[in-house]
């Protein structure tokens, strides 16, 4: 079966289209995945933070008590 031109030019046009269609769908879903695990960044950031936070707190506390039982 010997292929006329037309045929291979549409046959090379749905080969780009596709490949052109997977590329697009892989950029899309690196891209959603890229969103997410910049959302959990920030949140675990935010959660080191508060902790930090908290930790000085409790030092602050403790520090305190310490001052306060010596007298």
């Amino acid at each position: 079966m010997k292929f006329s031109v037309e045929r291979k030019i549409i046959g090379g046009f749905g080969v780009a289209l596709l490949l052109l269609g997977l590329s697009s769908g892989f950029a899309w879903w690196n891209a959603t995945r890229f969103i997410q695990v910049a959302k959990q960044a920030a949140q675990s950031q935010q959660v080191l933070t508060e902790l930090e936070a908290l930790m000085s707190e409790l030092k602050d506390a403790e520090t305190g008590q310490r001052g306060y039982m010596r007298r």
